[in-house]
């Protein structure tokens, strides 16, 4: 269980007062009109799916401020059930590894997949870019996304730490599987999964514009 709301605030703002460049990541966790703010309501929702936020908030461990704030957008994306309201990268990310089913993807699989680079040597296991995209269309470009794979998936990642996606992130384009039984994934395929057709074609819309 994750320490109190009050607690998790004063540790949030010890590490926006400490840490070297984290107060403007950190500041915005406090804005009420940011999808990243940090509510109670964002609080009980990491209980109930078994996140821990005490261990993503601590100063003691080295997982960096930027983390922080992806980890309360996406639980507030999984509060509004809204699929704009996902990181396009990280919602790419876990599509492309539910298409992979009991296999894993290689960073630089899962990189061409979340980037919707067609053309790549990696193994990606059959899955192509379309079928992420009928799931997910919007994409950043190749450079945002290797950042975005990293923060994830790497090892201080949001979704490592949590236990939402399992690797080693020690060795070169090393090979991540997702946890299908983590109750943020699914929850965050019970909103993909429910999406209306008004939606997805409005998210295919957006995606197509964004190139």
């Amino acid at each position: 269980m994750s320490a109190s709301y009050s607690t998790l605030v004063a540790t949030l703002k010890k590490r926006a007062a400490q840490t070297p460049g984290a107060t403007d990541d950190l500041a915005r966790c406090f804005d009420v009109k940011s999808q990243y703010h940090f509510s109670e309501s964002c609080l009980a929702l990491s209980n109930k799916l078994g996140i821990d936020l005490s261990v993503i908030f601590s100063d003691s461990i080295p997982l960096p401020q930027k983390q922080i704030f992806r980890m309360t957008g996406f639980i507030n994306a999984l509060a509004t059930g809204l699929l704009g309201d996902f990181d396009y990268t990280h919602a790419r990310i876990l599509c492309a590894m539910r298409l992979a089913g009991v296999y894993d993807l290689t960073t630089g699989a899962l990189t061409a997949l979340a980037a919707n680079e067609r053309k790549t040597d990696a193994n990606l296991r059959g899955i192509t870019s379309g079928a992420v995209n009928r799931m997910f269309s919007r994409s950043h470009k190749m450079g945002t996304v290797k950042t975005k794979v990293s923060n994830m998936t790497g090892k201080n990642g949001f979704s490592q730490v949590t236990g939402m996606t399992w690797a080693n992130p020690t060795q070169q384009d090393h090979t991540i599987m997702l946890n299908h039984e983590h109750p943020a994934i699914k929850m965050f395929f019970q909103v993909i999964d429910n999406a209306t057709i008004g939606q997805i074609d409005a998210m295919n819309d957006k995606g197509a514009k964004a190139g």
